[in-house]
């Protein structure tokens, strides 16, 4: 039984990984997703710059930004689904398991961030903790 994202990200990956993914091709996978999740950017056009901090931690020597957003991709919408440790080993990133977990990535303290792009501010990260709720 194969989850129907599972196989729109298997398209894409093998499609970028072969160099052929177009605009198209990143519509109807990684941008239907995104879309389905209420996600408003990154709809219809693959990335034309590669993130820099994926490829700092996660993926020396990888360039293509379609091949890093897939990656980054599949690491979202099938997390918890047992797919991350056969992914990091096909991709000879076994190592990644080793890592201590530590969050995810925030850019700024003490600044309001859209978490899921509607256009609603979600949450600010601080040091200092949140006042008691009453």
């Amino acid at each position: 039984m194969f989850r129907y994202a599972e196989v729109l990200l298997n398209y894409a990956e093998a499609k970028a990984e072969l160099g052929t993914l177009t605009d198209a091709d990143w519509a109807l996978t990684v941008g239907a997703l995104r879309s389905r999740a209420g996600i408003t950017g990154g709809l219809t056009t693959k990335p034309t710059v590669a993130d820099p901090y994926l490829v700092a931690n996660y993926f020396p020597g990888i360039t293509d930004p379609s091949i890093l957003e897939v990656r980054r991709e599949r690491g979202i919408e099938l997390s918890l689904e047992g797919l991350r440790f056969a992914d990091l080993l096909r991709w000879k990133r076994g190592e990644l398991m080793q890592q201590e977990w530590n969050g995810f990535y925030v850019p700024a303290l003490n600044t309001p961030m859209d978490l899921n792009e509607d256009g609603i501010l979600d949450v600010a990260f601080s040091r200092a903790p949140a006042p008691a709720q009453v």
